[in-house]
């Protein structure tokens, strides 16, 4: 039995199925217990009331929580859950469904198959306005001392009635979305914007349906609706254990997997979380339509429709397919929207990754669609299932989501807007223009939008690699000796590499570059580069494509006829008697070079051969002018033929001036034949000493010490004030942070703002990177070790295993292991009894501060 068949029994035995169910309508669930699974971008057509709620108060709490930060988040969403609870309770009841959540509205239907829908969406209406008066009128926040913990709520409802249409989309082998369409829903909509707080504001076709008048297209609803008997839709005592099989299986492709792996595993039911997440609106306009209404009643829509969401789900997928995902398909009468989230459930934000995403969006939509509008921005945010136990779905909830939905609103059709952090971070690749502030609906200060234009990371001329680095190389030197020892056999004429790996910011980079620096300036040598990117994963040679372009001096300025004579007046003169070889580089270019009839007739197999014959006999040529180094950054992204190509030339160039130094993240990403070899010298990093992060500081600031509260939050020190090991990226972001914010100042004498550096947190470039390796480990794993994390940096099994409630020390000591095989933890002694230290300070502080405050001050009273 495989591992996926078990863990579908483990549902079916237990109750969470019902925690899986709980992400799709009550109403899906009931289709796919009694039938199996709707056909994708297939409308499926009903009568239905609908409902569209907005609690009022919560835009303005929101604001308000929002300066108290991560905690404000949490208690915003505790207080939404608290009412939604209650809401969704009542909505279930009266034989309603909640399609989606929109923050703190919801949109409700009620399938109409016996003539009583509209009544009891009427009624539902009313319940749930006494529910808010008696109930959640005023509520109580935890907030920080001095701060008004009060806060009034109202709820204002519109309702409507006709023809809906109900949708799934996606593939079932790797996402789905449910969705609602439909005149209906587009009028419950319009009636609650016509609702001020308290009102109950009926379309003229949901009043006519109970025999009320109805004198104007929408009024208020001001009479007592009769009472009538529950109607629930689904009834899970209706269904034996295949039906429940099935739905198990069906279900799976409705919640993101990193979120599914987290529901089956012990002790990992709470979700909810603090992370930085890049968050992305996307309004699309489909060609030739004629009103602005929601319906998609023809076949053909409804294509349209499945083919955009899967086209934008692979599009997403291929910048970020572990950290991105369509989270969510919004309709209604503000028009068709998507909503894209990069690090939530899985990390990093990567605002880099999302740009060339949105950009891509733009640069390759469908024929079909007219327009699209997109507003991106980053930050903190407060990630987890919003809603109630019986029906939710896992979004965030911040200030940064509301800020992004106001930048799509304001950006022009066919344009990108983002805000000014979310620039600065990707300003490295991505090219952006301010533009005049702006007062956005929500925000208490003006916002400055930056229009995303140009993805210039295509320049990877080498001298712009090396230049980038304005510090010298610390805490590297026998890492340093071992490539420039390589690079010296090279010259001699006997052909080498290097490859230099370890996690995110440990300075792999920066270590070749100081390589290229001593091939470039002491030795007159050629060096090229290529970079991999995830968008490109699957992209033959794509790397290879940025090292040739390179060397044959291609820019975007020329002609591809300019460029085709550039190829094969260069290869010619390095190899006299090419002949119709030259016509190869068409594939790897992407050039229409001419080929000869005989290279048509090639096999993929022949043709692969001869293509890395031309490449071996032009990197001889070019070494016999002068050395040349290739550097492949990225590995871990690079394609097949990519790697298929890194391992021939380092087989057949042997006895040339060539050397290629190469950089990826973890050992096992990378399968090669290279890494066998003696000719491949293998430079693993980790993070700098304690001694080597001081002689950085004195780089950066001109001192080697700090005040420890400040080396606490630069990661150099741990709570107990014992010295940590620093990633160098993590150091210098940190250092950047607290200067440019005037809590550290360094003029001859050092001064730290005391109460701002109280307030700071990790910065989200960091948060990002570390969270990533967190969301990495097991959900169980990863549990543990946010449990940990309350005890302190340093931390005993014993209590842990009390305090984590896992089964067996034995348990807890095999998890330990694992998380000390992933440098997370390391064992400090096993006598009198077991202790563990985090192996940075860092990573402890993350993991500390991911967890929401309820948890932690449970965790803290254990």
């Amino acid at each position: 039995m495989s591992s996926t068949e078990v863990t579908i029994e483990q549902f079916v035995t237990g109750d969470k199925l019902r925690q899986l169910a709980a992400y799709i309508p009550v109403t899906l669930t009931n289709y796919i217990l009694r039938v199996g699974l709707p056909t994708p971008g297939k409308p499926y057509p009903l009568n239905a009331a609908t409902l569209f709620s907005d609690i009022s108060g919560f835009t303005g709490m929101s604001e308000e929580l929002a300066s108290d930060g991560p905690r404000g988040a949490e208690e915003l969403n505790r207080v939404l859950l608290v009412t939604f609870t209650a809401m969704i309770d009542v909505i279930h009841e009266m034989g309603g469904a909640v399609n989606h959540f929109y923050g703190d509205a919801m949109s409700v239907y009620f399938p109409d198959d016996d003539g009583t829908a509209a009544h009891r969406a009427l009624l539902c209406a009313q319940m749930m306005q006494q529910l808010m008066l008696t109930s959640f009128g005023r509520v109580v926040t935890n907030r920080p001392p001095g701060k008004s913990p009060f806060f009034d709520l109202t709820i204002k409802i519109g309702v409507g009635y006709g023809r809906c249409q109900e949708f799934i989309l996606g593939d079932p082998q790797k996402s789905m979305e449910f969705v609602l369409t439909g005149a209906a829903v587009d009028e419950a909509s319009l009636a609650e914007h016509q609702a001020s707080s308290g009102d109950i504001i009926a379309s003229a076709a949901v009043l006519r349906q109970v025999g009320h008048p109805a004198s104007e297209p929408f009024q208020k609803l001001q009479t007592a609706v009769p009472p009538l008997l529950a109607k629930p839709i689904l009834n899970w005592d209706n269904y034996d254990s295949v039906a429940q099989q099935r739905l198990a299986q069906l279900i799976l492709p409705f919640v993101p997997p990193a979120l599914y792996q987290r529901l089956i595993s012990a002790g990992t039911s709470d979700m909810a979380e603090h992370r930085p997440v890049t968050t992305i609106f996307v309004q699309f306009d489909y060609k030739n339509r004629q009103d602005d209404s929601s319906d998609i009643e023809t076949a053909a829509l409804g294509r349209q429709l499945q083919h955009y969401y899967e086209w934008a789900c692979d599009v997403v997928s291929r910048f970020g397919q572990e950290n991105g995902r369509v989270n969510r398909v919004l309709t209604g009468d503000k028009g068709n929207q998507l909503h894209i989230m990069f690090g939530a459930p899985v990390a990093p934000d990567a605002p880099e990754q999302a740009l060339r995403c949105v950009l891509a969006l733009q640069r390759e939509k469908p024929g079909f669609i007219a327009t699209q509008r997109i507003g991106v921005s980053v930050g903190k945010v407060f990630a987890g299932p919003v809603g109630s136990s019986v029906r939710r779905e896992y979004t965030v909830v911040g200030d940064v989501v509301n800020l992004s939905a106001r930048l799509m609103q304001v950006s022009e059709s066919g344009t990108i807007l983002t805000d000014q952090i979310m620039a600065k971070r990707a300003s490295q690749t991505i090219e952006c223009e301010p533009l005049p502030t702006i007062h956005l609906k929500g925000k208490q200060t003006a916002v400055t939008p930056h229009l995303v234009q140009r993805d210039h990371s295509v320049t990877t001329l080498m001298n712009a690699y090396v230049n980038r680095w304005e510090r010298p190389l610390v805490g590297r030197e026998a890492e340093l000796d071992l490539l420039l020892g390589g690079m010296d056999t090279a010259l001699k004429g006997i052909g080498g590499a290097t490859a230099v790996y370890g996690d995110p910011g440990v300075g792999k980079s920066r270590l070749v570059a100081a390589g290229v620096d001593y091939w470039l300036d002491n030795n007159s040598g050629l060096g090229l580069i290529g970079v991999c990117y995830p968008h490109t994963a699957d992209t033959p040679f794509s790397p290879w494509r940025d090292v040739w372009r390179e060397y044959f001096s291609l820019t975007d300025g020329m002609s591809v006829a300019e460029q085709i004579t550039a190829v094969i007046s260069q290869t010619e003169a390095l190899i006299p008697d090419v002949g119709d070889g030259v016509g190869l580089w068409r594939e790897l270019l992407g050039l229409p070079i001419l080929q000869a009839a005989s290279l048509g007739e090639l096999t993929a197999e022949a043709r692969q051969v001869r293509l890395f014959s031309l490449i071996r006999r032009c990197c001889v040529a070019i070494a016999a002018q002068q050395p040349l180094l290739i550097v492949l950054e990225g590995l871990q992204w690079a394609d097949q033929a990519t790697l298929t190509l890194l391992d021939d030339l380092n087989d057949h160039l042997k006895r040339a001036a060539v050397f290629f130094a190469f950089t990826f993240r973890n050992r096992e990403d990378v399968q090669i034949m290279t890494l066998e070899r003696p000719s491949c010298i293998s430079i693993p990093l980790a993070d700098l000493t304690p001694t080597s992060a001081r002689q950085l500081l004195a780089q950066l600031v001109g001192t080697e010490a700090l005040p420890q509260a400040v080396e606490q939050h630069l990661g150099m020190r741990d709570r107990e004030g014992r010295d940590s090991p620093v990633n160098p990226l993590f150091l210098e972001e940190a250092l950047n942070v607290m200067m440019g914010a005037g809590v550290l100042q360094v003029n001859g004498r050092v001064t730290v703002d005391e109460a701002e550096l109280a307030r700071m947190q990790v910065p989200d470039t960091i948060h990002g990177l570390l969270l990533a390796r967190l969301d990495r480990l097991p959900p169980t794993g990863r549990d543990l070790l946010q449990v940990a994390s309350v005890i302190g940096r340093q931390f005993a099994a014993e209590p842990l295993q009390v305090i984590a409630e896992t089964p067996t020390q034995q348990a807890v000591l095999s998890l330990l292991a694992d998380l000390s095989k992933t440098e997370m933890t390391r064992l400090i002694t096993a006598d009198p009894e077991w202790v563990y230290l985090f192996q940075h300070a860092m990573t402890h502080e993350v993991a500390y501060e991911s967890l929401p405050y309820a948890r932690r001050q449970l965790l803290h009273a254990a």
